[in-house]
């Protein structure tokens, strides 16, 4: 059975590094990219990551993407599997891509569960990347409040299901459980 970790922060918090950091020193990695370049700055930062990326020995490899979770979790024989990053991957699932549909609450809660049932029994370790959002403000609209309380669900089934749990704050990675 596989060893999940979920990190945890905010904006800037240090999580992606340490992501990166845990995954590395459980190789072959892959890296499974949920992000969809939607602006110039979204693609910029995109880029920032492929470039920390391109310089890891042994090589990683890199699957974009942004829907279905479970394909690139079931194609991994052994090493680790870095999931960056869970609320993309639910913004995807929220707002629907080219040729999906948006989801509702319970198909999402659902593939998350058939996501962290596939990790616990993947051959390779898995790891997530999330941001925390019970930290900040309520949110004036409905789609933002439905994002926060979807994302704080999800992490909370994440964590339960983990063996290990780390908390980014200023750059600092935390141990949680």
């Amino acid at each position: 059975m596989a060893a999940v970790t979920l990190v945890v922060g905010g904006v800037r918090s240090g999580k992606s590094r340490w992501a990166e950091e845990l995954a590395a020193r459980q190789p072959p990695v892959t890296y499974v990219a949920t992000a969809q370049a939607g602006d110039a700055e979204m693609a910029r930062r995109i880029a920032d990551h492929q470039a920390r990326r391109a310089s890891r020995q042994p090589p990683w490899q890199t699957v974009e993407e942004p829907w279905n979770l479970l394909l690139p979790l079931q194609a991994a024989a052994a090493g680790t599997v870095l999931v960056e990053c869970l609320p993309l991957w639910l913004t995807n699932r929220l707002l629907g891509l080219p040729g999906r549909a948006a989801q509702e609450d319970a198909e999402i809660l659902a593939d998350l569960a058939r996501f962290i049932n596939a990790a616990g029994a993947a051959a390779a370790r898995v790891i997530v990347v999330s941001s925390e959002t019970g930290l900040g403000l309520m949110p004036p609209d409905p789609l933002a409040r439905r994002f926060g309380d979807l994302l704080g669900i999800c992490n909370q089934r994440l964590a339960a299901a983990a063996a290990e749990v780390y908390g980014c704050v200023v750059g600092i990675p935390m141990r949680l459980k």
